[in-house]
């Protein structure tokens, strides 16, 4: 045993898990948990010891609002920041593999800000569908990428294929 003071306990625990190596000890470095990874089993009992916790009046934040400076500031704090490419490449590789429901890709899809109802009148047989993105119009009538667009912008307003007519719903 040594005794030292309070300001020299990391220093010296690290000397003596350097020095000593013990083998029980599953943190290499003194005073951090870096590099210690927990079981399924432990992350499970973890997670249920804090399920229901810091909700409602236990949260220390519950009824409160950030005041008008604290916006500006964590507004200032996000401006300018840019993700690096290891970072894009990192949060593509997580998406990789995965499979949205119908259901998910609809939400998604009509949670987008700027999305536009469609409603494409077929001249020919008078059915009128409507879909619900410019995008989702073109992949289901088999239309090329941006003719949907490009028609809505055209001045004479004329059917699309003479068959066609596209308004935004």
């Amino acid at each position: 045993m040594e005794y030292c003071s309070v300001d020299n306990l990391i220093q010296r625990e690290q000397y003596y898990l350097d020095t000593l190596k013990p083998e029980y000890n599953i943190c290499t470095t003194a005073g951090s948990t870096l590099g210690k990874l927990h079981s399924l089993e432990a992350k499970d009992k973890i997670s249920i010891t804090k399920k229901g916790t810091n909700l409602a009046e236990a949260n220390s934040f519950f009824g409160q609002t950030h005041s008008e400076e604290s916006r500006e500031r964590m507004a200032e704090a996000k401006l300018g920041r840019t993700l690096s490419d290891l970072t894009i490449e990192k949060l593509r590789a997580a998406q990789l593999g995965k499979k949205f429901t119908e259901e998910h890709k609809s939400n998604l899809s009509t949670a987008q800000p700027y999305r536009k109802d469609i409603s494409v009148l077929d001249l020919n047989t008078g059915i009128e569908t409507i879909y619900s993105s410019i995008a989702k119009a073109e992949r289901s009538m088999g239309f090329p990428k941006d003719s949907i667009r490009a028609n809505l912008r055209s001045k004479n307003k004329s059917p699309y294929k003479n068959r066609y007519e596209i308004k935004v719903v």
